[in-house]
């Protein structure tokens, strides 16, 4: 789709699946990306849902873990797929592997905006995970 070859730091997007309007879209590290700026591309299609891959820094808080990707630093919460806990299987793997002195980890899943409670027009980033592992940083040369 051409209108999401004109989102800012695209640089490919690709039909994978016609009868499902699923498209594949790579975009450059530094590119800031939010479900809205998509939406605003797709024109009168509804975006169901944003599948992001995105490797980053994670820190661990009180009630909510948090994470900050690695070029655009775009900051989003981490939420495992599974609603009724925030300590399931990718949410604790984390946590192990941030024990183990481990700093970056690449995570995959929907990435969503959701009104913030108490602040009229707000909202965050929710990366609802489906996968989780920590990566090796590149060894400059």
């Amino acid at each position: 789709m051409d209108a999401l070859n004109s989102l800012e730091g695209c640089v490919d997007s690709e039909l994978k699946d016609f009868k499902k309007g699923l498209f594949l879209v790579k975009m450059k590290e530094k590119s800031p990306l939010r479900p809205s700026l998509v939406e605003k591309h797709v024109g009168g299609f509804d975006l169901l849902k944003l599948e992001v891959t995105l490797v980053g820094t994670p820190a661990d808080g009180e009630k909510t873990m948090s994470f900050s990707a690695r070029g655009s630093g775009l900051k989003m919460e981490l939420e495992d797929a599974d609603p009724v806990t925030t300590k399931g299987p990718q949410l604790k793997a984390i946590r192990n592997n941030l024990t183990a002195g481990k700093t970056l980890f690449r995570v995959s899943g929907v990435l969503k905006e959701v009104k913030i409670e108490d602040k009229k027009d707000e909202k965050k980033l929710v990366l609802v995970l489906d996968e989780a592992a920590a990566v090796e940083p590149k060894k400059e040369k």
